[in-house]
């Protein structure tokens, strides 16, 4: 859902004390039409923004979703989503070009190729966000990319366009460990942490080539599986 705020309510984003994947508490607000068609949460001069610190009695931040629930692996990304948030690493970074507007003013943009376990995409960067993102742009960097433009590119394939309205922030190691449940046959650089709970087995066998080579095998287990 998005969420509009008004007049000095803009002050929390503005100071950075309310930042993305913090869980936040909207009271006294107000829903209304965007001009996309759907529902918005409102904050007024009456509304009352919290964000919740450290577990609450009523609040507890096991109960609510992180924001990499909400992302889409690449290879699930349609047109028709219109605006998408994903996640994965740099694998190839392209030189940044300027450009002139109709209004004669000077605009940039560059590209860069995003993959994930499922495929890749192309990510163009816009204005601002180059000179915003040359710190965190490299080979190899693992980012999340939240609110981004779904748009067919020039060889009809599909892209993700960041500009002033997106977020882009690099993803820690814990971000990225996947749940037990999620996991299927084919994967490739793949995180995940869990309890081990039986004993190891050791054994030995031999390879395709006909090395020896030994073995561990125990059952690992989180909360999904």
């Amino acid at each position: 859902m998005r969420v509009v705020l008004w007049n000095d309510k803009t002050n929390i984003l503005e100071s950075g004390e309310l930042k993305v994947g913090d869980i936040t508490r909207f009271s006294h607000a107000y829903t209304g039409e965007g001009f996309d068609g759907n529902v918005e949460l409102h904050v007024g001069d009456k509304g009352v923004i919290e964000v919740i610190e450290i577990n609450p009695k009523d609040v507890e931040n096991r109960d609510y979703p992180t924001i990499s629930k909400f992302a889409t692996k690449i290879a699930e990304i349609t047109r028709k989503q219109k605006r998408v948030n994903t996640a994965g690493t740099v694998k190839e970074l392209f030189s940044t070009h300027t450009f002139k507007r109709r209004d004669s003013t000077t605009g940039k943009v560059m590209r860069f190729l995003l993959t994930d376990e499922t495929g890749e995409i192309t990510v163009v960067v816009w204005n601002d966000m180059v000179d915003r993102l040359k710190n965190v742009l490299r080979k190899g960097a693992k980012l999340r990319i939240i609110n981004a433009k779904v748009k067919k590119g020039l060889a009809n394939n599909l892209e993700i366009h960041v500009s002033s309205g997106t977020y882009v922030e690099p993803v820690t190691t814990e971000e990225e460990l996947s749940r037990i449940v999620d996991l299927k046959e084919g994967l490739k650089h793949v995180n995940v942490k869990g309890e081990i709970a039986t004993k190891p087995m050791f054994r030995n066998v031999k390879t395709s080539r006909g090395e020896n080579v030994k073995l561990a095998v125990f059952e690992l287990k989180d909360e999904t599986g």
